[in-house]
């Protein structure tokens, strides 16, 4: 036999939605629907659920479960960051990183197969009228990592960080993947365009020391013209055009500002 649920959605605590004029007559209702319920033997339970901002939701998808979770907050321009503010995220990323790369189809094990696959992408998106810009930030990188690749969030900027009472937590991780942390780093730094002292923080949140802080410089002007190429491409003209020239600039002053 079939259950359901029959949910009333109102307004929460603190919430600026107003509840219908005729919110008593609402629940009369109900209550006259749960006791005609019991009386016919189909009711379970009643009762009132606990704030959504408890809530959990599991849906299965594919092979794995997709948890859904609400989260309370909103979302914060990088020049509203103050120190302390800007190293959380450096200590959010540093948490994410430590975990391993999951395996990605067709890709190696080793941080090089990873980097490959990301620079193969970033010439695919590129235009040729920026090719010469790409290549020469390519050519600026350091030598792969020698490290195991990390687990990447692949798009950390201050639109993917939801701050929360109790810190900033990213979200949209569906560009996520395998790498070495500075680029994520250097696609925090080139997106957000963060200033020095910002940047400086966020690197001392994370932990970084000075051959982490040279590699995120030499990934950040690669960065920003694959990040300008993208919003180019998808109508965002005027801010792609200020980040290929961020990017112009990043490559004259050998990575940073």
């Amino acid at each position: 036999m079939k259950q359901y649920m029959l949910g009333v959605y109102h307004p929460e605590p603190g919430s600026d939605r107003q509840a219908p004029e005729n919110m008593d007559e609402i629940f009369r209702d109900v209550d006259a629907l749960n006791e005609e319920m019991k009386r016919n033997g189909a009711w379970v339970f009643g009762g009132g659920l606990h704030p959504s901002s408890t809530a959990t939701v599991l849906q299965p998808d594919g092979d794995g479960v997709l948890i859904t979770e609400r989260i309370d907050g909103t979302t914060r321009s990088p020049t509203q960051w103050d120190r302390a503010q800007a190293a959380a995220v450096g200590r959010l990323l540093v948490a994410v990183h430590r975990y391993p790369a999951p395996p990605e189809p067709g890709l190696g094990p080793a941080v090089t197969s990873r980097r490959d696959a990301l620079l193969g992408r970033i010439q695919r998106d590129c235009p040729s009228e920026r090719r010469v810009l790409v290549d020469a930030a390519i050519a600026a990188l350091p030598a792969p990592a020698a490290r195991p690749p990390a687990l990447l969030h692949g798009d950390p900027w201050s639109g993917n960080l939801v701050w929360s009472p109790a810190g900033p937590i990213l979200v949209d991780w569906e560009y996520a993947r395998g790498g070495e942390p500075a680029e994520d780093l250097a696609y925090l730094a080139a997106l957000d365009e963060l200033a020095d002292p910002a940047l400086a923080a966020v690197l001392v949140g994370y932990g970084a020391d000075q051959t982490l802080a040279a590699r995120v410089a030499a990934w950040r002007p690669l960065m920003a013209a694959w990040c300008g190429v993208w919003l180019g491409a998808r109508g965002a003209t005027d801010r792609g055009a200020r980040l290929l020239a961020h990017a112009e600039r990043l490559l004259i002053d050998g990575g940073g500002r």
